[in-house]
């Protein structure tokens, strides 16, 4: 069910509420309300929001879609299966330039339109009695009171017993003296578009442009579109707004025509960790930890984030945990999901560094070993059994 704001003030009594109907704030929502637990999700924009992402989604999350209730099949649009990286010399095909490809025969990824996916989480949000949606709505502040929080929106106050905060990477702007910051974020940053494919047949890998200052990622969605990604250095990323000059380095690239139809969306820097020190208070998805989207495990994670925020929420209301008990259980498992999300990141990033200086000898060396490749970086693939279904 789904409330807009009114005008007139009321009271909401919920045992949880849920702030941010994005992935992980919905994937959250979802896995609460299956348990027939009462929550509430409020989001102060306009549902599904279009928010900067790479739009791929990686096999590790199938079990998560199902254990939601989804398939691939729900989703609006046709994802776009994807079988691995490639790496495109900014001078595409010229004589000289390599390709280095790592990619196996298997579906290893999906294309997947990010609104669609969250128009796809809130039509099964809807379809749970125990789930209501209250759109167009801002949050604040939140107070906490002996056992509970009061949250103070336009339209009144909603009382929870227990809130999670899946607002993105800035959570500390709602509650500032219940989450402490762990680290400093990136020095990069990103933006994103979205483009149609004007000639040729759409690949089926993820391809990945290096620059000196960053990289572009060109990832195919169904069966025409693409989602173009800029990410790198802040003069870096702001040297291809232009959409044409953006264009033109994709399709020397990937010697592909591409039309641009989206003004590129921008975000923030990457890289924060926050931790809640509150056991009523829970941080999901990038509001616990912001990552770098070299790895393009994002949306993966977020499913995964939401859905053991919400285990650990039920632990206590179902399963008679104590709250600190649940909270420091919930704590680790991110700790530990977003560690191998960052070291497998990293083996990313080291690759485009080593094409980047060396394409002749990694494309050789990428030859040779063929769909082994891609088994070797599977060795330090995220083990989001650590933060996910249980």
């Amino acid at each position: 069910m789904e409330d807009r704001d009114t005008g007139t003030k009321a009271t909401l009594d919920a045992q949880i509420v849920v702030i941010g109907a994005s992935l992980a704030g919905c994937a959250c929502a979802i896995e609460l309300a299956q348990s027939g637990i009462s929550v509430a999700l409020i989001e102060r924009k306009s549902t599904p929001a279009r928010k900067p992402c790479g739009e791929g989604l990686s096999h590790l999350a199938a079990p998560h879609l199902e254990h939601l209730g989804l398939s691939l099949e729900s989703l609006r649009s046709e994802p776009r299966e994807l079988r691995g990286y490639r790496f495109a010399s900014p001078l595409g095909l010229r004589t000289g330039c390599h390709n280095l490809r790592v990619t196996t025969t298997d579906t290893r990824a999906w294309g997947v339109s990010r609104s669609d996916l969250n128009g796809a989480l809130l039509a099964r949000l809807s379809a749970l009695d125990s789930a209501k949606l209250i759109s167009g709505c801002t949050v604040r502040h939140i107070i906490r009171k002996d056992s509970s929080w009061n949250l103070h929106i336009e339209s009144g106050e909603i009382a929870a017993h227990f809130v999670v905060i899946a607002t993105g990477s800035h959570p500390r702007a709602l509650a500032r003296s219940f989450i402490q910051c762990s680290t400093r974020p990136s020095k990069r940053v990103a933006l994103t578009a979205i483009g149609e494919y004007r000639s040729g047949k759409p690949h089926s890998e993820v391809v990945i442009i290096p620059h000196k200052e960053g990289e572009i990622y060109v990832t195919p969605l169904g069966i025409s579109e693409v989602n173009v990604s800029v990410v790198g250095t802040p003069r870096f990323v702001q040297h291809y707004r232009e959409l044409n000059r953006l264009k033109e380095s994709v399709q020397t690239a990937i010697g592909l025509e591409v039309s641009l139809v989206t003004q590129p969306l921008g975000s923030g820097h990457f890289g924060t960790r926050q931790r809640s020190l509150d056991p009523l208070l829970y941080l999901a998805g990038d509001a616990f930890e912001s990552f770098d989207p070299a790895c393009g495990l994002g949306m993966t994670h977020a499913l995964a984030s939401g859905i053991a925020t919400a285990q650990a929420i039920r632990s206590v209301l179902l399963g008679g945990a104590s709250e600190q008990a649940a909270h420091a259980k919930y704590q680790a498992k991110h700790h530990q999901a977003a560690r191998s999300v960052r070291i497998y990141s990293a083996v990313i990033r080291s690759l485009i560094g080593a094409f980047r200086r060396f394409p002749r000898a990694t494309t050789l060396v990428g030859q040779s070993l063929g769909p082994q490749s891609l088994k070797i970086l599977d060795l330090l693939a995220p083990n989001f059994e650590s933060c996910g279904v249980s």
